[in-house]
């Protein structure tokens, strides 16, 4: 019926190979999951010369390659990605513990909504 596997082992879509910059975002990811400790940035270089206008459009698409395959490895709430002009960092942030929310008690008792008929007529003048 159905079987568990790891996230890795889920083929690429649409059957191709991934594209110049994706093995690049792999490998990178890959090696910074390795050596990386919390509260960690590295500086990402050395990504292919794939077509792009600018030095800038190049550095966003390193960004989204590699966003992609924090996503794939899991990675994504942990690792945060982001560029600065034409460079590109990994940073390991700090976890963080989500809180559940107080359940507060109210004090008072909704008040109901008062109609516009409700309140007395004025007095004529």
């Amino acid at each position: 019926m159905i079987e568990a596997i790891d996230r890795k082992d889920i083929p690429p879509q649409g059957g191709r190979e991934r594209s110049p910059m994706r093995q690049f975002a792999l490998g990178a990811v890959g090696e910074f999951l390795e050596v990386a400790q919390v509260g960690d940035v590295y500086e990402v270089t050395g990504w292919p010369d794939v077509p792009a206008e600018t030095a800038l459009h190049r550095a966003a698409k390193a960004v989204s390659a590699i966003d992609k395959e924090l996503w794939h490895a899991g990675a994504e709430k942990r690792v945060k990605v982001y560029r600065r002009r034409e460079r590109v960092f990994l940073e390991y942030k700090e976890p963080y513990e989500v809180k559940p929310a107080r359940n507060e008690v109210r004090r008072e008792a909704p008040r109901p909504y008062i109609w516009p008929d409700d309140f007395p007529a004025s007095p004529a003048a």
